[in-house]
């Protein structure tokens, strides 16, 4: 989790000085309430898609114990779902601010 908040905050800064680059001005505040609200979003719909998630995988909330199939199925999920989440936020600054060595270079 460390090493996916290091590139998230790196990839804020690249976006704001992309931005400049692109409009002429710096929209540090507009950029960073926007980026802070969307996560704000993003945690609650993320919340809400893990607890889902435990029926999914078999979880019996109230259960004495949960089965070795259960826990299993949770580490998966728990594991899987923040690299899923990465990987379609690489994808989309890729797709929307188009970041690349050479216009990180220009930047």
């Amino acid at each position: 989790m460390n090493v996916f908040t290091l590139i998230v905050w790196a990839l804020v800064a690249d976006c704001l000085d992309y931005s400049e680059l692109k409009e002429g001005r710096r929209y540090d505040g507009t950029m960073y309430s926007i980026y802070s609200f969307s996560r704000k979003i993003g945690m609650g719909i993320g919340s809400a898609i893990g607890a889902y998630a435990l029926g999914w995988v078999g979880f019996v909330s109230g259960a004495a114990s949960q089965t070795p199939q259960v826990a299993e199925n949770i580490y998966r999920l728990f594991t899987g779902l923040p690299i899923v989440a990465f990987l379609l936020m690489v994808i989309g600054t890729g797709v929307i601010y188009h970041l690349n060595q050479q216009r990180t270079n220009e930047m």
